[in-house]
Protein backbone atom coordinates (compact mmCIF):
# COMPACT_ATOMS: atom_id res chain seq x y z
CA UNK A 1 0.00 0.00 0.00
CA UNK A 2 2.86 2.41 0.59
CA UNK A 3 4.41 5.00 -1.70
CA UNK A 4 7.75 6.76 -1.37
CA UNK A 5 7.54 9.77 0.96
CA UNK A 6 9.06 13.17 0.14
CA UNK A 7 8.44 16.65 1.51
CA UNK A 8 5.97 17.00 -1.32
CA UNK A 9 4.26 13.63 -1.90
CA UNK A 10 2.50 12.50 -5.05
CA UNK A 11 -0.55 10.57 -3.90
CA UNK A 12 -2.19 7.88 -5.96
CA UNK A 13 -5.96 8.13 -5.80
CA UNK A 14 -8.19 5.27 -6.82
CA UNK A 15 -10.69 6.77 -9.26
CA UNK A 16 -14.28 5.59 -9.16
CA UNK A 17 -15.03 6.76 -12.66
CA UNK A 18 -16.82 9.76 -14.15
CA UNK A 19 -20.52 9.67 -14.81
CA UNK A 20 -23.57 11.91 -14.79
CA UNK A 21 -25.17 9.49 -12.35
CA UNK A 22 -24.12 8.58 -8.84
CA UNK A 23 -21.94 5.43 -8.85
CA UNK A 24 -23.49 2.31 -7.38
CA UNK A 25 -21.92 0.46 -4.45
CA UNK A 26 -20.93 -2.30 -6.87
CA UNK A 27 -19.10 0.19 -9.10
CA UNK A 28 -17.25 1.62 -6.12
CA UNK A 29 -16.37 -1.88 -4.97
CA UNK A 30 -15.06 -3.14 -8.31
CA UNK A 31 -12.90 -0.06 -8.73
CA UNK A 32 -11.77 -0.13 -5.11
CA UNK A 33 -8.05 -0.27 -4.36
CA UNK A 34 -6.23 -0.62 -1.05
CA UNK A 35 -3.43 1.79 -2.02
CA UNK A 36 -2.39 4.14 0.79
CA UNK A 37 -1.34 7.66 -0.07
CA UNK A 38 0.93 8.36 2.88
CA UNK A 39 2.12 6.27 5.81
CA UNK A 40 4.32 7.51 8.64
CA UNK A 41 5.42 5.78 11.83
CA UNK A 42 7.26 6.85 14.96
CA UNK A 43 9.73 9.69 14.53
CA UNK A 44 8.76 10.11 10.87
CA UNK A 45 5.62 11.85 12.14
CA UNK A 46 7.28 14.31 14.50
CA UNK A 47 10.64 14.92 12.83
CA UNK A 48 9.20 16.84 9.86
CA UNK A 49 6.93 19.27 11.72
CA UNK A 50 7.85 22.90 12.45
CA UNK A 51 7.73 24.76 15.78
CA UNK A 52 3.93 24.99 15.50
CA UNK A 53 3.75 21.21 15.01
CA UNK A 54 2.72 21.69 11.36
CA UNK A 55 3.93 19.30 8.67
CA UNK A 56 5.22 20.21 5.20
CA UNK A 57 2.61 20.29 2.45
CA UNK A 58 1.75 17.13 0.54
CA UNK A 59 0.33 17.24 -2.99
CA UNK A 60 -2.08 14.84 -4.62
CA UNK A 61 -1.86 13.82 -8.28
CA UNK A 62 -5.59 14.60 -8.57
CA UNK A 63 -8.08 16.72 -6.69
CA UNK A 64 -9.71 14.88 -3.80
CA UNK A 65 -12.92 15.34 -1.89
CA UNK A 66 -11.94 13.43 1.24
CA UNK A 67 -8.87 12.38 3.16
CA UNK A 68 -9.37 9.14 5.05
CA UNK A 69 -6.98 8.20 7.80
CA UNK A 70 -6.15 5.60 10.40
CA UNK A 71 -3.95 6.49 13.32
CA UNK A 72 -2.70 5.26 16.69
CA UNK A 73 -2.37 7.87 19.42
CA UNK A 74 -2.86 8.39 23.16
CA UNK A 75 -6.04 10.36 22.44
CA UNK A 76 -8.49 11.10 19.65
CA UNK A 77 -7.58 14.79 19.22
CA UNK A 78 -3.94 14.15 18.34
CA UNK A 79 -4.06 15.33 14.71
CA UNK A 80 -5.84 17.86 12.46
CA UNK A 81 -5.78 18.47 8.71
CA UNK A 82 -6.11 21.45 6.42
CA UNK A 83 -6.34 21.84 2.65
CA UNK A 84 -5.33 24.05 -0.26
CA UNK A 85 -6.00 24.18 -3.98
CA UNK A 86 -2.71 25.92 -4.82
CA UNK A 87 -0.35 25.24 -1.91
CA UNK A 88 -0.47 28.89 -0.81
CA UNK A 89 -3.95 29.70 0.50
CA UNK A 90 -5.07 27.29 3.21
CA UNK A 91 -8.39 26.29 4.75
CA UNK A 92 -9.12 26.18 8.46
CA UNK A 93 -7.89 23.22 10.45
CA UNK A 94 -10.31 20.28 10.76
CA UNK A 95 -10.41 17.43 13.22
CA UNK A 96 -11.22 14.05 11.64
CA UNK A 97 -14.73 12.66 11.83
CA UNK A 98 -14.04 9.50 13.81
CA UNK A 99 -15.59 6.25 12.57
CA UNK A 100 -13.58 3.94 14.86
CA UNK A 101 -12.13 4.48 18.33
CA UNK A 102 -10.84 1.69 20.49
CA UNK A 103 -8.12 2.04 23.14
CA UNK A 104 -5.69 4.24 21.25
CA UNK A 105 -6.59 3.06 17.75
CA UNK A 106 -8.65 5.35 15.48
CA UNK A 107 -10.06 5.67 11.98
CA UNK A 108 -11.90 8.52 10.31
CA UNK A 109 -11.87 11.15 7.60
CA UNK A 110 -12.02 14.85 6.78
CA UNK A 111 -14.04 16.09 3.81
CA UNK A 112 -12.10 18.68 1.84
CA UNK A 113 -13.23 21.97 0.26
CA UNK A 114 -13.77 21.94 -3.51
CA UNK A 115 -10.61 21.83 -5.58
CA UNK A 116 -8.28 20.54 -2.86
CA UNK A 117 -4.95 19.15 -4.10
CA UNK A 118 -2.66 19.85 -1.12
CA UNK A 119 -2.88 19.03 2.56
CA UNK A 120 -0.96 19.43 5.80
CA UNK A 121 -1.33 17.86 9.22
CA UNK A 122 -0.91 19.54 12.60
CA UNK A 123 -0.17 17.76 15.87
CA UNK A 124 -1.88 18.79 19.09
CA UNK A 125 1.40 18.25 20.94
CA UNK A 126 4.65 16.37 20.65
CA UNK A 127 3.94 14.29 23.77
CA UNK A 128 0.54 13.18 22.49
CA UNK A 129 1.60 12.72 18.86
CA UNK A 130 0.38 9.71 16.90
CA UNK A 131 2.74 6.75 16.75
CA UNK A 132 1.41 5.71 13.33
CA UNK A 133 -0.64 7.50 10.65
CA UNK A 134 -2.03 6.18 7.37
CA UNK A 135 -3.63 8.70 4.96
CA UNK A 136 -5.72 7.85 1.92
CA UNK A 137 -6.71 10.51 -0.65
CA UNK A 138 -10.25 9.78 -1.88
CA UNK A 139 -11.21 11.47 -5.13
CA UNK A 140 -14.99 11.35 -4.71
CA UNK A 141 -17.21 11.27 -1.66
CA UNK A 142 -18.89 7.86 -1.45
CA UNK A 143 -22.68 7.85 -1.83
CA UNK A 144 -24.90 6.64 0.99
CA UNK A 145 -25.17 2.86 1.08
CA UNK A 146 -28.37 1.13 2.13
CA UNK A 147 -27.55 -1.45 4.80
CA UNK A 148 -28.56 -5.08 4.23
CA UNK A 149 -28.67 -7.95 6.66
CA UNK A 150 -26.13 -10.75 6.82
CA UNK A 151 -28.83 -13.23 5.78
CA UNK A 152 -29.42 -11.31 2.54
CA UNK A 153 -25.94 -12.21 1.33
CA UNK A 154 -26.63 -15.95 1.13
CA UNK A 155 -23.97 -18.55 0.42
CA UNK A 156 -21.30 -15.97 -0.40
CA UNK A 157 -21.04 -15.03 3.27
CA UNK A 158 -21.07 -18.51 4.79
CA UNK A 159 -18.17 -19.36 7.08
CA UNK A 160 -15.23 -21.00 5.36
CA UNK A 161 -13.52 -24.22 6.38
CA UNK A 162 -10.28 -25.63 5.08
CA UNK A 163 -9.04 -29.12 5.87
CA UNK A 164 -5.37 -28.09 5.73
CA UNK A 165 -5.45 -24.74 7.51
CA UNK A 166 -7.41 -23.03 10.29
CA UNK A 167 -9.09 -19.87 9.03
CA UNK A 168 -10.13 -17.66 11.91
CA UNK A 169 -13.70 -16.51 11.46
CA UNK A 170 -15.09 -13.00 11.28
CA UNK A 171 -16.81 -13.63 14.61
CA UNK A 172 -13.42 -14.26 16.22
CA UNK A 173 -12.13 -10.80 15.35
CA UNK A 174 -15.44 -9.04 15.95
CA UNK A 175 -16.24 -8.10 12.35
CA UNK A 176 -19.25 -5.96 11.59
CA UNK A 177 -21.77 -7.31 9.06
CA UNK A 178 -21.18 -6.00 5.53
CA UNK A 179 -23.20 -2.87 4.77
CA UNK A 180 -23.93 -3.86 1.15
CA UNK A 181 -23.44 -6.73 -1.29
CA UNK A 182 -20.32 -6.61 -3.47
CA UNK A 183 -21.03 -9.63 -5.66
CA UNK A 184 -19.63 -13.14 -5.73
CA UNK A 185 -16.48 -14.69 -7.14
CA UNK A 186 -17.76 -17.53 -9.31
CA UNK A 187 -14.57 -18.58 -11.11
CA UNK A 188 -11.46 -17.67 -9.11
CA UNK A 189 -8.45 -17.38 -11.40
CA UNK A 190 -6.11 -14.98 -9.59
CA UNK A 191 -4.70 -14.06 -6.20
CA UNK A 192 -2.96 -10.82 -5.24
CA UNK A 193 -0.50 -10.33 -2.37
CA UNK A 194 -0.71 -7.11 -0.32
CA UNK A 195 0.54 -5.63 2.91
CA UNK A 196 -1.62 -3.52 5.19
CA UNK A 197 1.15 -0.95 5.94
CA UNK A 198 0.20 -1.09 9.60
CA UNK A 199 2.93 -1.37 12.26
CA UNK A 200 4.84 -4.63 11.87
CA UNK A 201 5.60 -4.85 15.58
CA UNK A 202 2.02 -4.12 16.51
CA UNK A 203 1.04 -3.49 20.12
CA UNK A 204 -2.62 -3.20 19.10
CA UNK A 205 -3.05 -6.90 18.32
CA UNK A 206 -4.48 -8.45 15.17
CA UNK A 207 -8.16 -8.41 16.16
CA UNK A 208 -8.27 -4.71 16.98
CA UNK A 209 -6.27 -3.84 13.86
CA UNK A 210 -8.71 -5.80 11.73
CA UNK A 211 -11.65 -3.93 13.24
CA UNK A 212 -9.90 -0.60 12.58
CA UNK A 213 -9.18 -1.47 8.94
CA UNK A 214 -12.74 -2.68 8.38
CA UNK A 215 -14.30 0.46 9.85
CA UNK A 216 -12.02 2.65 7.71
CA UNK A 217 -12.84 0.73 4.53
CA UNK A 218 -16.59 0.77 5.23
CA UNK A 219 -17.27 4.19 6.70
CA UNK A 220 -14.52 6.40 5.25
CA UNK A 221 -13.94 4.71 1.88
CA UNK A 222 -17.59 3.72 1.47
CA UNK A 223 -16.91 0.07 0.68
CA UNK A 224 -19.23 -2.75 1.61
CA UNK A 225 -16.75 -4.45 3.94
CA UNK A 226 -13.07 -4.84 4.68
CA UNK A 227 -11.37 -4.83 1.27
CA UNK A 228 -9.33 -8.04 1.55
CA UNK A 229 -10.51 -11.61 1.23
CA UNK A 230 -7.97 -12.94 3.75
CA UNK A 231 -5.31 -11.47 6.03
CA UNK A 232 -2.25 -13.12 7.59
CA UNK A 233 -1.04 -11.71 10.90
CA UNK A 234 2.57 -11.64 12.03
CA UNK A 235 2.05 -14.72 14.21
CA UNK A 236 0.98 -16.77 11.18
CA UNK A 237 -2.76 -16.83 11.81
CA UNK A 238 -5.04 -16.56 8.76
CA UNK A 239 -8.07 -14.32 9.26
CA UNK A 240 -11.14 -14.34 7.10
CA UNK A 241 -11.90 -10.93 5.60
CA UNK A 242 -14.59 -11.28 2.96
CA UNK A 243 -13.76 -14.91 2.29
CA UNK A 244 -12.89 -16.39 -1.07
CA UNK A 245 -16.42 -16.30 -2.53
CA UNK A 246 -16.95 -12.55 -2.22
CA UNK A 247 -15.52 -9.92 -4.58
CA UNK A 248 -13.03 -7.77 -2.70
CA UNK A 249 -11.85 -4.16 -3.02
CA UNK A 250 -8.06 -4.40 -3.24
CA UNK A 251 -6.93 -3.94 -6.88
CA UNK A 252 -8.73 -1.23 -8.86
CA UNK A 253 -10.69 -2.69 -11.80
CA UNK A 254 -9.23 -6.14 -11.14
CA UNK A 255 -11.20 -7.39 -8.15
CA UNK A 256 -13.58 -9.90 -9.71
CA UNK A 257 -12.39 -13.52 -9.32
CA UNK A 258 -9.21 -12.17 -7.70
CA UNK A 259 -8.55 -13.19 -4.08
CA UNK A 260 -6.77 -10.50 -2.05
CA UNK A 261 -4.37 -11.87 0.59
CA UNK A 262 -2.87 -9.15 2.79
CA UNK A 263 0.05 -9.59 5.18
CA UNK A 264 -0.54 -7.52 8.29
CA UNK A 265 2.41 -5.16 8.78
CA UNK A 266 4.78 -3.21 6.56
CA UNK A 267 7.22 -5.11 4.33
CA UNK A 268 9.16 -2.38 2.58
CA UNK A 269 12.41 -3.53 4.20
CA UNK A 270 11.20 -6.15 6.70
CA UNK A 271 10.62 -9.68 5.43
CA UNK A 272 7.53 -11.74 6.13
CA UNK A 273 8.53 -14.30 8.75
CA UNK A 274 8.41 -18.07 8.37
CA UNK A 275 5.05 -18.42 10.16
CA UNK A 276 3.41 -15.99 7.75
CA UNK A 277 4.99 -17.55 4.67
CA UNK A 278 4.00 -21.07 5.69
CA UNK A 279 0.38 -20.16 6.39
CA UNK A 280 0.05 -18.06 3.24
CA UNK A 281 1.45 -21.01 1.26
CA UNK A 282 -1.11 -23.35 2.81
CA UNK A 283 -3.86 -20.86 2.03
CA UNK A 284 -2.78 -20.63 -1.61
CA UNK A 285 -2.53 -24.43 -1.87
CA UNK A 286 -6.07 -24.73 -0.51
CA UNK A 287 -7.37 -22.08 -2.90
CA UNK A 288 -5.75 -23.92 -5.82
CA UNK A 289 -7.32 -27.19 -4.64
CA UNK A 290 -10.77 -25.61 -4.56
CA UNK A 291 -10.22 -23.56 -7.75
CA UNK A 292 -7.75 -25.34 -10.09
CA UNK A 293 -7.93 -22.43 -12.57
CA UNK A 294 -5.88 -20.49 -10.01
CA UNK A 295 -2.42 -21.81 -10.83
CA UNK A 296 0.42 -21.58 -8.35
CA UNK A 297 2.64 -19.49 -10.60
CA UNK A 298 3.68 -15.86 -10.96
CA UNK A 299 1.13 -15.30 -13.72
CA UNK A 300 -1.87 -16.07 -11.54
CA UNK A 301 -0.40 -14.99 -8.17
CA UNK A 302 0.96 -11.44 -8.28
CA UNK A 303 2.02 -8.64 -6.05
CA UNK A 304 -0.27 -5.61 -6.01
CA UNK A 305 2.40 -3.46 -7.70
CA UNK A 306 2.18 -5.59 -10.84
CA UNK A 307 -1.17 -3.95 -11.56
CA UNK A 308 0.51 -0.52 -11.39
CA UNK A 309 0.34 2.60 -9.27
CA UNK A 310 1.75 1.30 -5.97
CA UNK A 311 4.80 -0.21 -4.29
CA UNK A 312 2.59 -2.72 -2.42
CA UNK A 313 3.35 -5.29 -1.01
CA UNK A 314 6.70 -3.70 -0.23
CA UNK A 315 10.04 -4.69 -1.74
CA UNK A 316 10.84 -7.39 0.80
CA UNK A 317 7.52 -9.24 0.60
CA UNK A 318 7.34 -8.81 -3.16
CA UNK A 319 10.68 -10.59 -3.46
CA UNK A 320 9.36 -13.44 -1.30
CA UNK A 321 6.33 -14.29 -3.46
CA UNK A 322 8.25 -16.83 -5.55
CA UNK A 323 9.40 -18.65 -2.41
CA UNK A 324 5.86 -18.66 -0.99
CA UNK A 325 4.61 -20.24 -4.21
CA UNK A 326 7.31 -22.91 -4.01
CA UNK A 327 6.06 -23.75 -0.53
CA UNK A 328 2.45 -23.73 -1.78
CA UNK A 329 3.28 -26.31 -4.44
CA UNK A 330 4.50 -28.56 -1.62
CA UNK A 331 1.29 -27.95 0.32
CA UNK A 332 2.95 -25.52 2.71
CA UNK A 333 5.48 -26.18 5.48
CA UNK A 334 5.71 -29.44 7.39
Amino acid sequence: MQRTLGLVCALAVAAIGCSDTEPTPQEIEEQGDDTAALTLEGEQITSIVDFDFVSPSFQSELMFERLGLMWDAPGEGAIELRFSSDGNTWSDWYAPTTVFSEEGSFAGHVDAPAGAEFFQYRLASMDGAPTWVNVDAIEHLPPPIEPITESDLGVAQQELTADSIPIHSRAEWGARPPQCSSGTNTAITRATIHHTVTPTVDSMGAKKRLRQIQAFHMFSRGWCDIGYNFLVSRDGRVWRGRGKNVVGAHVANNNTNNVGISFMGTYTSTKANLAQRCRAAKLLAWLHEKHPALHLNRTDVRGHREFGGTSCPGNSLYNQIGGILSLAKQGGCN
